[in-house]
Parts: C-alpha cells; sequence; structure tokens
C-alpha cells in the first residue's frame, strides 16, 4: 500500500477453497498459486474492497492506543513485583489495605517501608496517618492495625536481595 499498489485483503481459507476447486491435481507450486489468486480476483473483484491505509488520526489514535496498552501492562508488572516483594518481606504491609497499588498503600508504604518502622505504630498514628491522607475505606485505625500484626513475618532484609530500606525501595509504582 505504501509503495501505491493496491492491496485487496483476502481469507487464505477462501483462496485455499478455490485452489482445490481450480487444480484437480492438488499440485502446489508459486506459479499456480499465483494464477489462482489471479483468476479468484478477476472473477471475484466485484465483491471484493481494495485496503484503505489508515488515516494519520487512526494511526495517532492507534499509536496512543497501544503506548496505553504498554502503560498498563507495565504498571501490572509493577504491581505484581511490589506483590511478590510484599509476601516474601512484609506480608503485613500487604494485608494492610485491600489493594497493594492503591495510593494509600503505596503512601504508606513509603512513610512505613519495613516492619521495623511500623514496629511502634499505634492506633492514634495509624488514625491521623488515614486522616491526613484522605482514607474513606470501611476499616478502621483499629482493624487495619490487626491486618498488620495478624500478618505472618517475612524474610529479614539480611536473607534476601533486598537492602535494609526493605521492599518500599520499590514501592514507587506508577499511580
Amino acid at each position: 500500500m505504501e509503495a501505491g499498489h493496491p492491496v485487496v485483503p483476502v481469507s487464505p481459507n477462501a483462496i485455499k477453497a478455490w485452489r482445490d476447486g481450480e487444480v484437480l491435481s492438488g499440485a502446489k507450486s508459486d506459479a499456480r498459486d499465483a494464477a489462482v489468486m489471479a483468476e479468484y480476483l478477476r472473477l471475484r473483484q466485484h465483491r471484493l474492497r481494495i485496503a484503505v491505509p489508515y488515516s494519520d488520526d487512526t494511526k495517532a489514535l492507534r499509536t496512543v492506543v497501544r503506548t496505553r496498552t504498554d502503560l498498563v501492562d507495565m504498571r501490572v508488572a509493577a504491581t505484581n513485583q511490589l506483590t511478590a516483594l510484599l509476601e516474601a518481606y512484609w506480608p503485613g504491609a500487604k494485608a494492610v489495605f485491600a489493594d497493594v497499588e492503591s495510593p494509600i498503600s503505596l503512601d504508606f508504604l513509603t512513610r512505613y517501608p519495613t516492619p521495623a518502622s511500623a514496629r511502634h505504630l499505634g492506633q492514634k498514628r495509624m488514625a491521623a496517618f488515614l486522616v491526613k491522607r484522605g482514607y474513606s475505606g470501611r476499616r478502621s485505625a483499629a482493624v487495619l492495625l490487626e491486618r498488620l500484626r495478624a500478618a505472618p513475618a517475612g524474610a529479614t532484609a539480611n536473607t534476601g536481595p533486598c537492602t535494609s530500606a526493605g521492599p518500599a525501595t520499590n514501592a514507587s509504582a506508577p499511580r
């Protein structure tokens, strides 16, 4: 199409069926296949349409959609990576909020990046954190703290690939 030649999209199955009816021996060759396709196009041209190149607007829209899809895929990958890190090193942080990629959860991980940093977190401080961030979830600070404390302990920073800063170094996933 870019070179100015007309392009007619045709189903491969249609050409195969046409060839089966035209070439009785069933033998295949490039020259014979080309002749079969040319005959198909000549006899059925009234039912076929020449493909029209995409307009500039359509090309731009396709680029935007493809870019958005790539960004969504990257966000999902980052969320999955963060989830795996939290499951391994700090399951309590993963258990506090419903979605690990939610803004409140990411703010929590930024403020409390390790179990040690949240060790002295009490109900009043948790409530103040939630109010400051405009948390509107249905769980009280007490319930969220209970989730944090009830989760199993993860691996320590000395036993895995994370630094002493813990998994929060990866907590800045796209929002």
